[in-house]
């Protein structure tokens, strides 16, 4: 029921961007394409079953607090009309990843680090040495960017 109805809203939506549905058992997601050369996904709305929203741009997540002018305090949907400033808002959502903060970024990467480290430590064919590294990896990548943002605080002062 609910499916059909967002699939309905969605092509209604008057977006001048084609948006794709996605079902999965856990969350749908609304995504829209670069088909020019190797096909991907430039920006995706994925919504979870308690009607939470998560939204990324290629490969990286967007700030979801950045969206509770739109979403509310809970960051959920609670009605048709925030879905459809979201549509709205990132139907310009163009390949453009430096829209992505740096923080974006950051977190995408220590994301990726953490999941290899959980590998890393679930297969017997490394030592911990292995994840000692990529968790002293991990560290200094979060240390980096807050060393360059204050740099740029002393800078600016």
């Amino acid at each position: 029921m609910f499916d059909e109805e967002l699939a309905n809203f969605v092509t209604d939506s008057g977006s001048p961007t084609s948006w794709s549905i996605i079902r999965s058992d856990r969350c749908i997601c609304l995504c829209t394409f670069d088909m020019s050369d190797v096909p991907k996904i430039v920006c995706a709305i994925k919504l979870l079953r308690d009607l939470s929203v998560q939204v990324y741009r290629g490969q990286y997540s967007v700030n979801i607090d950045s969206l509770k002018w739109l979403l509310g305090d809970e960051l959920k949907l609670t009605c048709w009309s925030p879905l459809s400033s979201l549509l709205s808002h990132f139907s310009s959502c163009d390949d453009d990843v430096g829209m992505v903060s740096v923080q974006s970024r950051i977190n995408t990467i220590v994301r990726h680090l953490q999941d290899l480290m959980e590998v890393t430590t679930a297969d017997n064919e490394f030592n911990d040495d292995i994840v000692s590294r990529l968790k002293f990896l991990c560290e200094q990548v979060s240390l980096k960017y807050l060393r360059l943002q204050a740099r740029i605080m002393l800078i600016c002062c």
